[in-house]
């Protein structure tokens, strides 16, 4: 006799089996059993959030924490609740319990970098600034993004000068471009932008998009560049970028925004030339100056040789 086949498919039944997994997770340990290691508690509640329930793995991380204080005293399993945690002052307030727990570098870049997220979500920029700041101090993976995302949020406080000076610090630190260069040469140009220095803002954008080809760093600074030549008066320079980016990137919503730039520009700078048309004309009638007129038009004032005069006896 063969084997019966499961009518409703082998996908629903490993479906189901998951999610009878993933609710028992969540619904915390029995009674009796031993408590996870803070690893296992942080893998499952990453197998929560990676499966979509994410309120789910926030619950069961606090559970534990409640329940079990060996958990509550540590540092990963705290910063993994401040980065599940939906409400912005309860993400610090985890992170800042991690920070009086470790000494680990890591950990500490990690912490400074998720206060830093929860005031920027909250608009604080300059104290986010400051919290990114502390995570760059640190000689730790994640610190020289902490370092860009400090200038980034400098230059959202309005403190041009001092996220000029963070971007160029990133750029300066090594002869060979890194990963963080071309996005710290993208945060040069906005902060020389930002500064009321258009014309030095259109060469830096231009210069990024000369010698970078990935196509998110490329899009920036060609949409900078053209920003930077409207500010400084250059409408046929920004033309030009711009269709170069409604050309290369027609299906992003950057080469889109280009291409109907590319429109309205193009119809600005011909009501431009009308215009200017328009006014020589009107200075040249006001001096008594007359139009040109087409080539072989005779002078009607010019008798000519067979209408000379002639002289009377």
């Amino acid at each position: 006799m063969p084997a019966r086949v499961n009518a409703r498919g082998p996908t629903v039944v490993v479906a189901t089996a998951l999610a009878a997994t993933l609710l028992a997770v969540a619904a915390g340990p029995v009674a009796g059993d031993d408590p996870p290691t803070p690893a296992q508690a942080i893998e499952k509640a990453r197998a929560l959030e990676e499966t979509g329930f994410v309120d789910d793995a926030e619950v069961y991380l606090r559970d534990l924490v409640d329940a079990d204080r060996s958990l509550a005293r540590n540092a990963s399993v705290l910063l993994e609740l401040a980065r599940l945690a939906s409400d912005p002052e309860e993400a610090m307030a985890f992170a800042d319990q991690a920070i009086e727990r470790t000494r680990d570098a890591g950990l500490l870049v990690r912490a400074h970098s998720l206060k830093g997220d929860a005031l920027y979500a909250s608009r604080l920029y300059a104290a986010a600034a400051e919290e990114y700041g502390e995570a760059a101090r640190y000689d730790a993976p994640g610190a020289g993004e902490a370092a860009l995302r400090r200038a980034d949020c400098s230059l959202a406080a309005g403190d041009a000068s001092a996220a000029l000076e963070a971007y160029r610090e990133i750029w300066g630190e090594g002869a060979v471009p890194g990963e963080l260069t071309p996005w710290a040469e993208l945060g040069i140009g906005r902060a020389l932008l930002y500064s009321g220095r258009p014309a030095e803002a259109a060469e830096q954008f231009d210069h990024v998009a000369a010698t970078y080809v990935e196509p998110d760093v490329r899009m920036q600074a060609l949409a900078g560049a053209a920003e930077g030549h409207e500010a400084n008066d250059e409408p046929l320079a920004a033309l030009t970028t711009l269709a170069t980016l409604a050309a290369e990137y027609p299906g992003t919503f950057a080469g889109v925004v280009a291409a109907e730039r590319v429109r309205t520009l193009s119809e600005e700078i011909a009501a431009a030339m009308e215009a200017a048309a328009a006014d020589t004309m009107g200075a040249g009638a006001l001096l008594g100056i007359p139009p040109d007129e087409p080539e072989g038009a005779e002078d009607p004032g010019d008798p000519g040789p067979a209408e000379e005069a002639s002289e009377e006896p």
